[in-house]
């Protein structure tokens, strides 16, 4: 039953993936669900892969509903992601709480996930850095 509500809490992540500009390029902005779990985090790769065989290769994740995280899942999306994308994708947070922040800092994705306190300042921050 527990997968079942997180299949189809991910599932509805698929549909409200908003598409924002940054200049003249397209970014895919990605709400996460509470929880980030290797059910969910299969769910979230999908829908980033779709998006990105669309065209798609700048992402900023919403994290702001996210109270648990495992960040192998995190990683995991985040090298697929990459792996799929040309070399100069970019992979942009905003809106982690304290809990998730101390969690990516402590697992070393800190650095390679760039986190910003909300949507305007993470899209205006990957603006600058596609220019």
């Amino acid at each position: 039953m527990a997968t079942a509500t997180a299949t189809a809490m991910a599932a509805a992540i698929v549909t409200t993936i908003q598409i924002e500009q940054a200049g003249d390029v397209d970014v895919a902005v990605v709400p996460l669900p509470t929880s980030l779990d290797s059910t969910t985090g299969l769910e979230i790769c999908q829908a980033l892969l779709r998006r990105v065989d669309w065209g798609y290769h700048h992402f900023l994740l919403d994290c702001s509903p996210v109270r648990s995280v495992d960040s192998a899942v995190l990683s995991a999306i985040v090298s697929i992601v990459r792996k799929s994308c040309p070399a100069n994708a970019k992979i942009v947070l905003f809106g982690a709480s304290a809990g998730v922040q101390q969690t990516l800092q402590l697992d070393g994705l800190a650095g390679p996930l760039p986190s910003f306190a909300n949507q305007r300042a993470a899209l205006a921050a990957l603006q600058a850095q596609l220019n």
